[in-house]
């Protein structure tokens, strides 16, 4: 494999990824087939993206395998020190408790908050399988943080942090991990630096994550002005749900 790897945009290595992911509609996975046959740069792009693609897919499925077989031994461990009875009685209990521990969460949410966790769902993050070699921990952290193993991606990247390593990415990727993991205090100054640099190409991104966060902290007034700055569509859908 040659450089030209290095070449590819970011928003065609989401295509890519896309593709590979089922996520595209048929009208536009036939228009992307046809380019691939008259494009043989592009083909090539994405046969190099393919074969990395699969290997991060078959990271990822090892080590939820590994993590579902030890949660699988404990539970085969633990049925084995009760009688079926007591299995049982265990489940009915447990699932009372999560009934009214779920119905006394809801009942304590304000409207914001409510409102914050309709409307929020974590940056789904940058492709993983291209970059320089020098950009490794970063898109090896990135690849936990799509994992949805915040905790590890945020100390690889603030590893990177250590060594004189600062930009908009890692700011924002880091503020964004910090808010997936519901540490919303660590998050807002991060994006609020990243809101502050108009030149960043999350900036508008990290004006819609600090509406939420305004949001949460029921601070419509702060959240509304933000949302009217955001470009995202559901930030104008969650501005009307707060008049």
């Amino acid at each position: 494999m040659d450089d030209r790897r290095n070449d590819v945009s970011p928003a065609r290595q989401e295509t890519f990824e896309r593709y590979l992911m089922d996520l595209m509609p048929s009208d536009e996975r036939l228009t992307f087939e046809e380019s691939l046959k008259h494009d043989p740069v592009m083909a090539q792009n994405f046969a190099d993206f393919k074969v990395l693609f699969r290997g991060v897919e078959e990271f990822g499925l090892r080590r939820a395998m590994i993590g579902f077989h030890k949660v699988a031994t404990t539970k085969t461990k633990a049925r084995t020190k009760y009688r079926i009875g007591a299995k049982h009685y265990a489940i009915a209990a447990g699932t009372v408790l999560l009934l009214v521990t779920g119905i006394w969460i809801l009942t304590r949410q304000s409207q914001t908050e409510r409102l914050f966790h309709s409307y929020y769902t974590p940056d789904p993050g940058l492709p993983t399988v291209m970059g320089n070699t020098a950009d490794y921990t970063f898109y090896e952290a990135m690849v936990d943080y799509k994992l949805g193993e915040y905790d590890t991606a945020i100390q690889k990247w603030q590893r990177l942090r250590s060594t004189g390593i600062e930009n908009d990415s890692l700011t924002y990727f880091i503020g964004s991990a910090y808010l997936a993991n519901g540490n919303i205090e660590k998050a807002l100054p991060l994006l609020q630096r990243v809101m502050d640099d108009p030149k960043s190409v999350f900036n508008k991104d990290a004006i819609y994550y600090l509406g939420l966060i305004h949001l949460y902290n029921d601070d419509r007034e702060q959240a509304k002005v933000l949302l009217d700055q955001s470009e995202r569509p559901m930030a104008t859908e969650l501005r009307k749900a707060l008049e």
